[in-house]
């Protein structure tokens, strides 16, 4: 039937060549014309009905069509038949349960058969469908009798569409149930174990091993098998078996070309040992370096010699070019290496040698510091290094491949090269998994943010706040990729560690809606770990959006059911700020002391010194100067202990509490002069005298050394905006205890150092207003108004649209009536 069909088509194309003599013989003869045309119409009708009748004994057969006939037809290597008797079982749905997978078994054999004469380009597709085909088969069942055919030609199509590990299970599974493909199922187990990504040599070398042991091997196959062994007895690392081996091939073999090849890869091995003797040697390093070289030498000849064998511009070429450039990079002429590895890359691009030059050539390019160029040779080698469940490339192992390139990547990383090592991660995927890809992408922007941040207390206070925004928006980076790693572990034991990770990293970057969402989350999911400091945590990020007893609440719970735990040393500071923003001094006043009496802090600690800072700022802010004197001054001395005893180390708690301090000393003068007013008593009047001088004196000392130390600062780094407000106040302050003290002469001094310093700011009129007021408490009135006029001059070089406010307690026509009214005085 299938030969009648085949020929239809011929004879209908033969059609139009007789019809056409029939109309040049009628037009000849016309009188035999009508007798031509009723024969003619004799022949359609025969043929018609001759149609009719094989159509229906086809529609016939395709009914009875049964998996044997499929069988059959497979059997006699009629694949076409095959296919279309397989494809219509697979249309019916009343097959019998055994007879399921007969259909794709008979597809998968064809298409394999097939694939196995059809053009290269074509056949990894082929193999691929029919390893998908085979799959179902054995899910549903091989047909009777096929069970060890099946398993072989799964294996087989796996193998050939490059699923080297996965073909390996069906092929050993085939082998056991029937010897009788022992041969070729060698081959291939043997080929798959070095294919792997990761190449098993030992079931290799044993699976090749049993191949060599058959007999009737022809000699061709001897060699190749001999050659094949030699690969695996190098990556075996038993170099002088492999040279056993070598020399056990033919002469005059086919593949003589690669194996030529394979000496040259035991020379640059020998070269490779030299160098290493070479790195480790204390005497005799020239001379081996020059082996090295020598043997290098000898193998990019030899290479050479492989290509000039390879008459067939086999595999041998390609090969040879790749390991010439690996000679040359070992070498370290990095400018042959590059421009033999371009050359392989150009020549090969999906071929493993073009594949693994992209790497080598990457690594050349990072050696000599174009970064550029690296990283985008490493992003062709992560494009073209493909899917890894079918990696396979024998100068690069996917192991050693992932480990090179996360080695470029910690090393950028390292470097604080984050913009290099971010565009790596852009392409890790597929070659990486999903989840470790974003990983290392959270990672990468929180260490960009702490870098940033580490730089910028060297920078200009409107440096370091653009460096602060800027880390900050890292972090921020750093949380949503956390969040995102989060969702790919959502059922996986990494998933509260990634919660946290985004919550710690959205803190840093101050976006604190996120953060508490993440604690929420976290706190849900994690009943134990880090559950202090995540309750700590909540309490900072509520605090930082006003929710104070959103906060308090929080932080209590760590107080109070984690008292073991460390967070709960800060958790205590941070409540003890919490009540104080809310006006509670006492509840704040008892959890610093509870820090500093009850908890078991030393004076080493640094929450215990942070608290001793924010008793003494509470007690300030609550009016007991005296006993805020005390606190600070003990904290400031600590720390000045710490740094070596001999000058106050410039930290923002010790610059603020020293200034505290003199502000607690100025404040505490006020109250004795209240006493002074109404005391009638001298001895009484003496004493509270006394008081408010050593008080002033006190507070002029602070404020001079606060001034000395913020000054000293200056010369090294900007100065932040709260240094330039204490600096500022401190002047002013340090002038202003001077004048109270009498001092007059002093409070001059001390002002014009202030002008000196602020000459173009309106705070200078503040300042020639105060020296006016000294000279005239020594009735000096000429200099007094000599200060006002020198106040009116510079109040006319100032800009009009100054910020006067900002700065003083006027505004410019305000200051212009003043000026004018003090000097009539």
């Amino acid at each position: 039937m299938s030969n009648r069909r085949d020929a239809d088509p011929i004879e209908s194309n033969s059609e139009p060549g007789r019809f056409e003599q029939l109309r040049q013989w009628a037009l000849e003869h016309r009188r035999a014309s009508v007798a031509a045309l009723a024969g003619t119409l004799v022949l359609i009708a025969g043929a018609t009905a001759s149609a009719l009748y094989f159509r229906s004994s086809a529609d016939t057969t395709e009914q009875q069509v049964t998996l044997q006939m499929a069988l059959d037809a497979l059997d006699r290597e009629q694949y076409g038949e095959a296919r279309k008797l397989a494809e219509e079982l697979r249309k019916r749905r009343n097959l019998p349960p055994e007879s399921l997978g007969g259909p794709p078994f008979v597809l998968g054999a064809a298409m394999i058969a097939e694939a196995d004469v059809s053009w290269a380009a074509e056949q990894t597709h082929s193999y691929l469908l029919a390893s998908r085909l085979l799959e179902e088969a054995r899910d549903r069942g091989f047909p009777p009798g096929r069970h060890a055919t099946g398993l072989f030609l799964l294996g087989k199509s796996l193998f050939k569409s490059q699923q080297f590990a996965r073909s390996r299970r069906w092929l050993r599974e085939s082998l056991a149930e029937d010897d009788s493909r022992a041969k070729q199922v060698n081959v291939l187990l043997s080929n798959a174990y070095v294919n792997d990504s990761n190449p098993k040599w030992g079931p290799a070398l044993e699976h090749n091993s049993q191949y060599l042991s058959m007999r009737m091997l022809t000699p061709e196959e001897r060699n190749e098998a001999l050659l094949q062994r030699s690969r695996i007895l190098f990556g075996l690392q038993q170099f002088d078996a492999c040279r056993e081996t070598l020399s056990q091939i033919a002469p005059d073999a086919k593949s003589r070309a690669e194996g030529t090849l394979m000496r040259a890869r035991l020379l640059m091995h020998e070269a490779e040992q030299a160098s290493t003797a070479a790195d480790g040697s204390q005497t005799s390093g020239g001379d081996a370096n020059a082996t090295a070289k020598e043997k290098y030498a000898e193998a990019i000849h030899a290479l050479r010699a492989a290509q000039g064998q390879d008459t067939l511009g086999s595999q041998t070429t390609r090969k040879s070019l790749y390991l010439i450039g690996v000679c040359y990079a070992n070498m370290s002429d990095d400018v042959a290496a590059l421009d033999q590895l371009q050359r392989t890359r150009r020549l090969y691009p999906v071929e493993p040698e073009g594949k693994a030059a992209n790497l080598l050539e990457a690594e050349l390019h990072r050696k000599a510091g174009h970064h550029d160029k690296a990283v985008m040779s490493y992003k062709l080698a992560l494009e073209s290094a493909g899917d890894p469940l079918v990696y396979s490339n024998p100068w690069v192992s996917l192991d050693d491949f992932r480990r090179r390139v996360e080695d470029a990547y910690d090393t950028y990383l390292a470097d604080e090269q984050f913009e290099h090592a971010n565009a790596l991660l852009d392409d890790f995927s597929p070659i990486f998994s999903e989840d470790r890809t974003v990983q290392l992408q959270a990672q990468t922007q929180s260490r960009w943010g702490e870098a940033i941040l580490a730089k910028a207390d060297k920078l200009s206070p409107t440096q370091a706040e653009q460096a602060e925004i800027e880390a900050r928006q890292h972090f921020i980076k750093a949380g949503y990729t956390y969040s995102e790693l989060a969702r790919l572990h959502t059922t996986g034991r990494e998933y509260p560690e990634d919660v946290w990770r985004g919550a710690e990293s959205f803190l840093a970057g101050h976006d604190f809606p996120n953060a508490k969402q993440l604690l929420t989350i976290y706190l849900k999911n994690e009943s134990r770990q880090r559950r202090p400091q995540a309750l700590l945590a909540f309490g900072q990020a509520s605090m930082a959006l006003g929710e104070i007893d959103e906060g308090i609440t929080a932080l209590r719970e760590c107080i109070e059911f984690h008292p073991r735990d460390v967070a709960v040393y800060a958790a205590r500071i941070w409540c003890a700020k919490a009540h104080q923003e809310k006006g509670e001094l006492l509840e704040a006043e008892e959890l610093l002391q509870e820090n500093l009496v009850g908890s078991g802090l030393t004076p080493a600690s640094p929450e215990w010194r942070e608290s001793l800072f924010e008793l003494g700022q509470l007690l300030h802010a609550d009016g007991r100067y005296k006993q805020a004197i005390e606190k600070l001054t003990e904290a400031v001395e600590r720390e000045k202990l710490l740094a070596g005893g001999q000058q106050f180390p410039y930290e923002r708690p010790v610059v603020l509490g020293l200034y505290t301090i003199a502000e607690a000393y100025s404040l505490s003068a006020r109250e004795p002069r209240q006493r002074l007013l109404t005391s009638t008593i001298e001895s009484d009047r003496q004493e509270t005298r006394r008081q408010i001088t050593g008080a002033l004196e006190q507070a002029a000392n602070y404020y001079a050394i606060v001034r000395s130390l913020i000054n000293r600062r200056q010369e090294t780094a900007p100065l932040a905006e709260w240094d330039q407000a204490i600096l500022r106040n401190s002047y002013f302050s340090l002038g202003s205890a001077l004048f109270d003290l009498g001092r007059y002469n002093e409070a001059i001094e001390a002002y014009s150092d202030a002008e000196a310093r602020y000459q173009n700011d309106p705070l200078v009129l503040e300042i020639f207003v105060q020296v006016a007021n000294c000279y005239r408490r020594m009735d000096r009135t000429v200099e007094a108004r000599g200060a006002l006029e020198r106040a009116k001059v510079v109040l006319k070089r100032l800009p009009a649209e100054g910020a006067y406010l900002e700065s003083t307690n006027y505004t410019r026509d305000e200051w212009t009536d003043l000026l004018d009214r003090l000097s009539k005085w």
